[in-house]
């Protein structure tokens, strides 16, 4: 299990070190790129060494022409002494044509074979000119096929940008419009749940009303009509009154006559039920009602059945006036057989004077009321159900909006990178193509002027040779007919002539070939020198650079086979998670099977405990029960359980019968409840309980109470502490951003500044000619400059004794470091600062050097050197 997670280390380890080593690939091949542009001196010298050796060529065949012309002269002195001793006449023609001719073949050799040289040369630099020219036209191409790249995804960059704000407040404003609508529904639901409570409640007071009344025991019985409150309707604004007028009688029950209201009673009283009835068809004497009060039987009226009689009975003599209560009870005085009632509830009659401080509308039109709001709650429920709906799917289209424009603008992004690094790599290889084309069409001008200057030479020796021949074959023609000695010593003789002639002509063209060599390297030097200072120590770095690039590709092969087997190694080990992770995951499932199995067990065992402990609570309470009863025997009565047994019953009314007298005992019973014998002492412990939570309760609010304070004062000093830094960093990095940057312009800004605790931070870089929006838009020395400015504005306002920085300057180019190092110069005589770096300009400004170094066979060890001293 452990053996995974560093495999995959180790192998993100060697993707790291091949990242690095590629990436200090490039910076070596752009380092050789740079020197590479300054080939011209590395070919001047290359050409330089070619002509040194050639000029020694040249003086080995000087060196051969002069040792073969002395052995010529002895030769020559030979052939004289024998021509003297021979006494040979003169010839008839002279060898000077012969000479002239052989002289002419030695100079006219090495101009023909220097002359192809040349035009070799040329026809190479040509093609290599033609080449470097389509090269640049292919550059060319390329940097404006980028241009109009990076010109469309600029056009692009504000429409996409704008997308994508429209897209986020479209869906800021949805998802508002979504916490409406759901806040809605959650309204309405819980008014719906508030009036279906009140309905269910109204429901259940109805029928404890008609339990009450004892319909529930008489609904069976022929001649009951109902509940007299469920079959009037009293008129609106009239309730208070009428209630108060019947009183009671609105929960009594209504029969059509008097012998089914004796039933009723018969009924009632058997089943031991309380309740009370109402019978149609007795009157009551009406009396004279006064003109001050009005009639309510006008103001109620029956539902189903017809019970005008009824009404007209119990409502003869009620009238309501217009006053208050002492209006009231002044016309309760006055006619003392009405019944006098007001609009808020108040009664004064023949039974007594009430006030209803708080009387409301009868149960049946509540209900009434409560279904029709809990069927608007319903509707309102529904309609906010289908607003959400709408809602969230409004928000869902506007999150695919944005989830849509975002990565357009990503994708723009990255294209607007890719064309400006692009545009910046074909400027770079354009110029190189430029520079070596430049120092082509030099070589080739130098060519041209050499063919030039040979050509006419060429084809004047030519012709020279044409006449001469034709001399040298009239000599041959006359010397023919000399005698045959003569004619033999003088072919040895001109033989000897020829052979001096081409040895002088040869070294008469070395001679020539040297001085033009000795003015191509004066030329050369001359042009070196002029360069020395720009080309010192180029070649050197050059081949360092070469080497390191091969030591880099031979570590990246390795690195290579190691990542590879790494690969091969993670999988094999995923596998074999796989497969433990499966067999956990079956040993998993059988034991939440085994849990389940458990957990139903428990439950059985605990329903068995309860009914366990239901028994032992029930026998106890009848062994309590027993115990009592016999106490209470022999404390009261002075008898046992034996004498209580044997004893006669106890004498009973004639209207009450034994069963009756058992059921009124039972009712007294059951409204007792049962006996708890140990309820003083869980009183006890549940008082001792209550007490220390109490207490605890008390101690977490004091407590929470402190702790926010504590909170409090923490994030006051945070945003306190964050702020000021935030003031002075801010500060400190537009300062040295445009010490950087010379004309540009950075800041820092809050993303949410009214929210110090939850906001972010946002870097603006504006280097001095650009606007950008992103920092992925600017290279990558401008964005290592941006970061060294927040990073030293940081450390300009929370200063520390020492500051430790790993190759931070490895992107920056020669202005741009020297403005770093002049930062750098800046804190160094108030900290110590610790640099890892591998420019040469770095290394020079520092105090103390230190390197690690190995010798052959032997261990690293680390070299310091103080540059100071």
């Amino acid at each position: 299990a452990d053996l995974l997670p560093r495999v995959e280390s180790m192998r993100e380890r060697c993707r790291g070190l091949i990242a690095l080593i590629d990436e200090r690939s490039r910076v070596v091949e752009n380092d050789r790129g740079s020197i590479l542009a300054a080939d011209v001196a590395l070919t001047l010298q290359n050409e330089a060494e070619r002509l040194s050796g050639d000029l020694g060529g040249l003086a080995s065949r000087a060196e051969s022409v002069r040792e073969q012309l002395e052995t010529l002269g002895a030769t020559e002195k030979e052939l004289s002494s024998e021509a003297e001793s021979l006494e040979i006449d003169r010839p008839l023609v002279g060898m000077e044509a012969g000479k002239r001719a052989a002289e002419v073949r030695g100079e006219l050799g090495p101009l023909k074979r220097g002359l192809e040289r040349l035009r070799s040369d040329s026809d190479a630099l040509g093609r290599r000119s033609e080449r470097l020219a389509e090269a640049v036209t292919e550059v060319n191409q390329r940097l404006e096929q980028l241009q109009s790249k990076l010109s469309d995804a600029s056009a692009a960059e504000a429409a996409l940008v704008q997308n994508v704000d429209e897209a986020q407040r479209k869906a800021e404003l949805t998802h508002s419009d979504l916490d409406a609508a759901l806040a809605e529904f959650e309204a309405a639901e819980r008014e719906k749940q508030t009036w279906r409570t009140r309905h269910e409640a109204l429901e259940l007071a109805l029928e404890v009303a008609r339990e009450s009344s004892g319909f529930q025991q008489l609904k069976n019985i022929s001649g009951v009509i109902g509940v007299l409150g469920e079959l009037i309707e009293i008129e609106a604004g009239w309730e208070s009154a009428v209630n108060a007028a019947l009183g009671s009688s609105l929960a009594s029950v209504v029969v059509e006559d008097v012998q089914s209201a004796r039933v009723a009673l018969e009924s009632l009283r058997a089943s031991d039920v309380s309740g009370s009835i109402l019978a149609m068809g007795i009157r009551q004497t009406a009396l004279e009602l006064p003109e001050a009060g009005v009639s309510l039987r006008q103001r109620v009226s029956s539902l189903e059945s017809d019970i005008s009689p009824l009404l007209d009975s119990l409502l003869s003599n009620a009238v309501c006036v217009s006053g208050g209560w002492k209006e009231a009870v002044d016309l309760a005085i006055e006619r003392p057989g009405l019944t006098v009632v007001t609009q808020d509830g108040d009664c004064c009659g023949p039974d007594g004077w009430s006030v209803r401080l708080d009387q409301k509308a009868s149960t049946l039109a509540a209900l009434e009321e409560a279904e029709q709001s809990m069927q608007i709650a319903e509707a309102r429920l529904h309609a906010a159900e289908l607003e959400v709906e709408t809602a969230e799917a409004a928000n869902k289209e506007a999150q695919a909006s944005l989830a849509e424009a975002i990565p357009k603008l990503e994708s723009n992004d990255d294209a607007l990178t890719r064309s400006s690094d692009g545009i910046e790599k074909a400027q770079r290889q354009r110029s190189d193509l430029i520079s070596e084309k430049e120092t082509l069409q030099a070589r080739i001008e130098g060519v041209n002027e050499a063919l030039a200057k040979d050509f006419p030479r060429v084809a004047e020796l030519e012709e020279q040779l044409q006449e001469l021949e034709s001399a040298e074959s009239l000599e041959r023609s006359a010397a023919t007919d000399a005698h045959t000695k003569r004619r033999d010593l003088e072919s040895r003789i001109r033989a000897a002539a020829q052979t001096r002639a081409e040895l002088e002509a040869n070294q008469k063209s070395i001679q020539e070939q040297e001085d033009r060599i000795n003015e191509r390297l004066s030329a050369i030097d001359q042009q070196l020198r002029q360069n020395v200072e720009s080309a010192a120590g180029q070649s050197d770095r050059l081949l360092i650079l070469d080497e390191m690039k091969s030591a880099l590709k031979l570590l990246r092969d390795r690195l290579g086979v190691r990542l590879s087997t790494l690969e091969t190694e993670v999988r094999r080990l995923r596998e074999k998670r796989e497969q433990l992770s499966a067999e956990v995951r079956s040993v998993a499932d059988r034991l939440e099977g085994l849990r389940i199995r458990r957990s139903e067990l428990e439950k059985g065992l605990a329903e068995l405990q309860e009914q366990i402990a239901a028994n032992e609570l029930a026998d106890t309470e009848r062994r309590f029960k027993v115990d009592s009863l016999t106490e209470m025997l022999r404390i009261e009565l002075n008898a046992d359980s034996e004498d209580a047994l044997s004893a006669s019953e106890p004498p009973l009314e004639e209207s009450v019968t034994p069963a009756m007298r058992a059921r009124e005992l039972e009712s007294d019973l059951r409204r007792m409840g049962p006996i708890n014998p140990l309820a003083l002492q869980e009183y006890e412990s549940l008082k001792e309980r209550h007490d220390f939570v109490a207490e605890q309760l008390d101690d977490v609010r004091s407590g929470r109470k402190e702790l926010n304070k504590v909170i409090a004062n923490v994030d006051a000093e945070i945003v306190d502490v964050f702020s000021s830094a935030f003031q002075d960093v801010a500060e400190n990095y537009r300062q040295i951003f445009s010490t950087l940057f010379p004309g540009g312009e950075g800041k820092l800004t809050l993303t949410e500044p009214e929210k110090m605790l939850e906001t972010g931070i946002e870097l603006e870089a504006k280097p001095s000619g650009k606007n950008v929006r992103k920092l992925s838009l600017l290279s990558g020395g401008e964005r290592s400059l941006t970061a060294l400015a927040f990073l030293f504005a940081i450390f300009r306002s929370r200063p520390s004794p020492f500051y430790v920085m790993d190759e931070v300057e490895a992107a920056l180019d020669d202005i741009n470091l020297h403005r770093f190092l002049g930062l750098v110069s800046e804190f160094r005589n108030e900290a110590q600062l610790l640099i890892v770096s591998h420019q040469k300009r770095t290394m020079e400004s520092a105090d103390v050097l230190y390197g690690v170094t190995m010798a052959p066979g032997g261990s690293s060890q680390v070299l310091s050197e103080k540059v100071a001293s």
